[in-house]
């Protein structure tokens, strides 16, 4: 029996990521709608002097579109095996044992990510540490599928370090179960 152990290859984990982008843009076009036409001035003069009230608004809802990114990156794939591209593609990401993974393990597979959306706000204020942060996660994007495509298993420098794989049958989870049994 070959017990090699293959995960999902580059173009389908790359049609994932385009779904999460798709599904994420239009969950955002809805919370930042619904949080516009909740603040809509009602007085005319709010118009040309924007009050606290929207402001506080507009953080609200940027608190809120960020917390969706990471339950979506972080909590989906703990909790059902995979973010919503994942899922549509019937793709599942396992620990080495073939077990969901943990949430530390789900912490530094997304640890460039939280980076990212975390340092973004700063963007506001710092408006090139906010760049900066923004072209070096693209890089990492970049470099990262280059590992995707240039690794043998197709694991991506995520998987790497936290100790994932991604699949899309479960066969291989089975040869992946068979390689590193589970002591109760």
């Amino acid at each position: 029996m070959d017990d090699t152990i293959v995960c999902q290859k580059a173009p389908i984990r790359l049609a994932a990521f385009i779904i999460d982008i798709i599904a994420l843009t239009i969950i955002q076009g809805f919370v930042v709608v619904n949080s516009f036409m909740r603040s809509m001035p009602l007085i005319e003069n709010e118009i040309t002097e924007p009050s606290g009230r929207s402001m506080f608004g507009m953080v609200i809802t940027l608190v809120i579109i960020d917390l969706i990114k990471l339950v979506n990156i972080v909590a989906l794939p703990v909790y059902f095996g995979g973010s919503i591209g994942k899922l549509i593609l019937k793709l599942k990401i396992v620990a080495e044992d073939g077990r969901y993974m943990t949430f530390k393990q789900s912490i530094i597979r997304s640890f460039p990510y939280i980076i990212y959306v975390a340092v973004t706000h700063l963007n506001y204020h710092l408006y090139f540490v906010g760049e900066l942060v923004e072209y070096s996660y693209w890089i990492f994007i970049i470099i990262t599928l280059v590992a995707l495509v240039a690794n043998k298993e197709n694991r991506t420098l995520h998987d790497l370090w936290a100790r994932t794989f991604v699949f899309g049958n479960k066969d291989s989870v089975f040869k992946l179960r068979m390689r590193y049994p589970i002591e109760d």
